[in-house]
């Protein structure tokens, strides 16, 4: 046969294959190379001459096997075969867990890139997810992403050319909160709509309780020891005055007996602090009355 295809088929004992599809380019049909090769085992491979896929860039192993399945793939043409982007489908890395990889070369040495794990994580420039255990979750029921970069921003998010929503948060099917963008800004929205509230009052007593806050400058212990100090709050005791301004619990440790530390959300404290200015304004509006008062006297 010349130029085209030709198909080989051997089932004894030592045949390497059972299924091996060859195609020629020459007229002489002397250049039979084979494309698709399907051994005894059941491993399959395919071959192409494509410029940088010298070597399989598809490979399905037997399912039973214990060693990983190795799917590699050809994603686009590519100048040499060092150049070539590897998928690859892990069904045991040593430890049983389950991932899907891409990698892309680096000076030819293929270096991962993306991976999805067997509990669904998610990671970008990591092979593992740094999120800590959740007491009470089962990990295997959660989905997590992972994004890590040493120089530039790790996360990119792009519109376009139209305002509005770049981010939205939801818990369960309940929209709670959104990132949106403008030409020239960005807003970090929380649900505040009035339809969602009930018992409201006007905030009262405000300068009592503020005065009960106490903010302090310090510096973070994991910073340089000769860093400048900066304004905040030490978490427990902003948690006495506005208790949902903070997470967590003071002195908190998990099962390990290892820091689950508190956070704030310093914009949190913004009510308050409108409601003491507003008290304020007004005593001083009462003292501004009485003095002009007894100046006209």
């Amino acid at each position: 046969m010349a130029q085209g295809l030709q198909v080989r088929t051997s089932d004894n004992d030592t045949g390497q294959y059972i299924l091996d599809l060859q195609t020629s380019s020459s007229a002489t049909g002397t250049d039979y190379a084979s494309k698709l090769f399907v051994e005894k085992s059941g491993k399959t491979t395919l071959t192409t001459t494509s410029a940088g896929a010298s070597t399989t860039p598809f490979v399905l192993h037997n399912a039973s096997s214990n060693a990983n399945t190795d799917v590699r793939m050809l994603l686009a043409p590519c100048t040499t075969a060092a150049d070539r982007p590897v998928i690859l489908a892990a069904e045991n890395n040593g430890s049983n867990v389950c991932a899907f990889t891409v990698s892309t070369p680096n000076g030819g040495t293929p270096v991962e890139r993306f991976r999805v794990d067997g509990v669904g994580n998610v990671m970008v420039g990591a092979s593992s997810s740094n999120y800590p255990s959740v007491t009470g979750v089962t990990m295997s029921a959660v989905g997590q992403l992972t994004v890590a970069r040493d120089g530039g921003e790790c996360m990119n998010l792009n519109r376009g050319q139209n305002n509005g929503s770049i981010m939205g948060f939801r818990r369960s099917s309940t929209t709670v909160g959104s990132i949106t963008v403008t030409a020239s800004a960005t807003a970090f929205n929380t649900s505040s709509d009035y339809r969602l509230k009930e018992n409201v009052e006007t905030l009262s007593g405000a300068i009592t309780r503020v005065k009960s806050l106490k903010p302090k400058r310090f510096s973070w212990i994991v910073d340089e020891e000769d860093s400048a100090n900066v304004d905040g709050f030490l978490a427990h005791e902003a948690q006495a005055v506005v208790p949902e301004a903070v997470t967590g619990t003071h002195n908190e440790v998990d099962d390990d007996d290892n820091p689950v530390m508190q956070g704030i959300d310093q914009s949190k404290l913004v009510p308050l602090l409108t409601a003491a200015l507003q008290e304020a304004i007004a005593e001083i509006d009462v003292l501004k009355t009485k003095v002009a008062a007894l100046e006209a006297d």
